[in-house]
This record gives structure tokens, C-alpha cells and sequence, in this order.
């Protein structure tokens, strides 16, 4: 919604687009509608200023040197990583902030680097209780992490009928769920906004959605489709099996590399599969917004200009608790679809760090939603 946008896809003339620069220090930003999140949005760690004069620019544009907040990128190694180095104070800057950091691309086991001393981080990976242990007394410690991440199933609806996907939607109960996987850090879903956000859905909201008892159909064939490596993604297809027993469906699991997965999954090719997906940004409308009509990344196999229209909408509202609520009436809007299926909030992400760390601040919604400088070194 800055203004100009579609003219400027098809000139490519940075003139046509509402940004401006007024100041070495300050930019003009013009929208085509007012936008209650607009500041949020332009916070999101992936957001940079470029010092680009046209739109050709970039093609020629080098990654070094790049700046986003105290941290600048000064080294690029082709696809297998990137080093950053702090440049400037910031208000969020720890005692001893990290001066630089390297990220690295690895197909090795993740524990293993870290165990050989390549990595100080298993932030986002799953560790079993024995590694956890050896990693504990080497000086390594833990914070709450990836809380917000969500689990669902997805169904296309191109494969699999209204009268079905409603039923397999109608018989699944998350807190029985979340019982048997048995993980501290998970919290049953009802909605797709994360319990904590603004928006979130409660199971008494829902509970008008889940409205055949059974089955009537034809006799059908469903295949779903998971991550074979992943512990948490066999045991949801294992509660699945049980729930979606039916003399009239034949179930046939597809265990699946995460890359061929998620192949799947993004080309909609899939006709059930379990799927997971992290927060963008601290509010309830990054989750939403996936789900808008001829949108490249909405997997989700809803298309509904209803939700367009209210999505553009809610984005509008100044007043938090009609935005709320406008947050709601959206995620009802979509279930109805009963192509998703919310299951939980929560991961198994082990928010590990070595004993090079001294300190880190929580970071709910995952390691890259956490600012750099707020980590304090030993």
C-alpha cells in the first residue's frame, strides 16, 4: 500500500514510487491508504536501507557493506554464508554486545558442529535430552524460544472434498494432542494467531466449526504427506491415523525429505501435509496476510475475496480492540474453508547457546526476530 507501487512494477522508475528521500537521515514514505501497522512492518529484520539511485542498480549491487540497525554485513562467502560487524551503539545494546558474527550454511548434523566448537548456537534445533546434558556441563544454557511457531495440516481442496475436509477437521482435538506429544512448550491451537497476540482464537470460538460427526461420503483415498526426520511431524501422523479411522478413508502416509516437502507444499501439489510455519513480525496481521488470494507464498489453498477485502480492511482500523476483533472474524472466515488445520504454538527448538554467551533475552517468535546487540558476551 505505498503509493505508486504498481506503476513503479512496470517502469521500473524509483520517481514513480512514494518514497522520497528528504534528508540524508530522512525518508518519505506516501500511502495510498492509512495503516495502523505501517511502523511495525517497516521494523521487521529484513528491512534495510540501500543506497540504490535506480532500479538497475541492484543487479550490480554488492552485499558488502550492507547495514541494518548496529550491524553491517563485511563479508559474503558465495551460498555458505555471511560475517557481520557492529559499526555503531544502539539503545538495545547489552554490556558486552557480540562485535562481529558469522553465519554459516552446513549440512552437518547441527549438535555436531556445535560439539567440534564450529557453531555457538542450536537456537532453532531439536537436541535430545542426552545431547542437552553433555552440551549443559560444557557450559552451554537455554532460553524460551520459537513459543509462537505453529503446526497445522494442510488439505487441498482440489483433491479433497468440502463434506471431507470439514469431517477431518471436526474430529481433531488439539489439547489431546499436545497431551500425547507430551512437549512443556507446546500449547493447543484453535486459531492461526499465536496465544499471546492480539487476535488469538479460544476453543469455545471454534466450536461451531466442527459440525459433522461423520463421514457420509464416497469411499476415498488420502495421502499425507510429512517430514520423515522430523520426531514431532511422526508422532502428529501418528495421532492422525487414529483420529481419521474411518471405513470409508483409506489413509497412506508419504514420508518426505523436509526439502521435497516443502517442494510440495509451496507448489500446492500436496493432497494432506503437515506443515509449520514461525511469526514475521509482532502482530497478528503477519500470520493473516499469508492467506490473501494469488499471493506467491499462500500455500494455505484459500482464494477468497471475502478475506482480500477484509484483510485490506482491518489493516485501517486504529483502535486496537476493533482491530482485534476484525483479527478474529478474519481467522473464522478462513477455517470455514477447512483447507487448514490448526494443531499447536510451540516447538521443539532447543534455544541452546555455548558459553561464549554470558546472557540472552528471551525471543518467542524465534532466533530471527532477536536484535543482535542484545546479546551479551562473556
Amino acid at each position: 500500500y505505498i503509493e505508486g507501487t504498481t506503476k513503479f512494477r512496470k517502469t521500473k522508475n524509483i520517481n514513480d514510487l512514494g518514497i522520497k528521500v528528504i534528508a540524508p537521515d530522512i525518508i518519505e514514505f506516501r500511502l495510498s491508504k492509512p495503516s495502523a501497522l505501517f511502523l511495525i512492518q517497516l521494523a521487521v529484520t529484513d528491512c534495510a536501507i540501500l543506497p540504490l539511485q535506480n532500479f538497475n542498480d541492484i543487479l550490480d549491487f554488492t552485499a558488502k557493506g550492507i547495514f541494518s540497525g548496529p550491524y553491517k554485513i563485511i563479508k559474503t562467502l558465495d551460498q555458505t554464508g555471511l560475517t557481520i560487524e557492529k559499526w555503531r551503539s544502539d539503545p538495545l545494546d547489552s554490556k558486552n554486545p557480540p562485535k562481529t558474527v558469522s553465519y554459516i550454511v552446513s549440512d552437518k548434523n547441527p549438535v555436531l558442529l556445535a560439539k567440534e566448537g564450529v557453531t555457538d548456537t542450536l537456537d532453532h534445533d531439536k537436541v535430545t535430552d542426552s545431547e542437552k546434558a553433555e552440551l549443559l556441563k560444557k557450559g552451554w544454557a537455554a532460553t524460551p524460544t520459537e513459543v509462537t511457531g505453529e503446526a497445522f495440516v494442510i488439505l487441498n481442496p482440489k483433491l479433497i472434498s468440502s463434506e471431507l475436509r470439514t469431517y477431518l477437521y471436526s474430529v481433531i482435538d488439539t489439547k489431546e494432542l499436545v497431551q500425547k506429544l507430551n512437549e512443556k512448550a507446546l500449547t493447543p491451537a484453535y486459531g492461526l494467531i499465536p496465544k499471546g497476540l492480539r487476535g488469538e482464537l479460544e476453543e469455545f470460538q471454534v466450536k461451531d466449526l466442527k459440525n459433522i460427526k461423520n463421514y457420509t461420503g464416497a469411499r476415498v483415498t488420502i495421502e499425507l504427506e510429512y517430514e520423515k526426520t522430523s520426531e514431532i511431524e511422526q508422532k502428529i501422523v501418528e495421532f492422525l491415523k487414529i483420529k481419521w479411522q474411518h471405513p470409508k478413508i483409506d489413509l497412506k502416509i508419504v514420508p518426505l525429505s523436509k526439502s521435497e516437502k516443502l517442494g510440495r507444499m509451496f507448489q500446492k501439489k500436496s493432497q494432506a501435509v503437515v506443515g509449520r510455519k514461525s511469526i514475521d513480525y509482532p502482530d497478528g496481521y503477519s500470520v493473516l496476510t499469508y492467506f490473501k488470494g494469488n499471493y506467491e507464498s499462500n500455500y494455505f489453498q484459500v482464494n477468497d475475496p471475502e478475506v482480500d477485502a477484509a484483510l485490506l480492511s482491518v489493516i485501517q482500523i486504529f483502535d486496537s480492540k476493533q482491530r482485534e476483533q476484525g483479527y478474529k472474524e478474519i481467522q473464522k472466515k478462513i477455517l470455514r474453508h477447512f483447507t487448514v488445520i490448526p494443531l499447536f504454538f510451540g516447538s521443539e527448538a532447543s534455544g541452546l547457546w555455548s558459553d561464549k554467551v554470558l546472557s540472552i533475552p528471551s525471543h518467542s517468535m524465534g532466533y530471527h526476530t532477536l536484535p543482535v546487540e542484545s546479546i551479551e558476551m562473556r
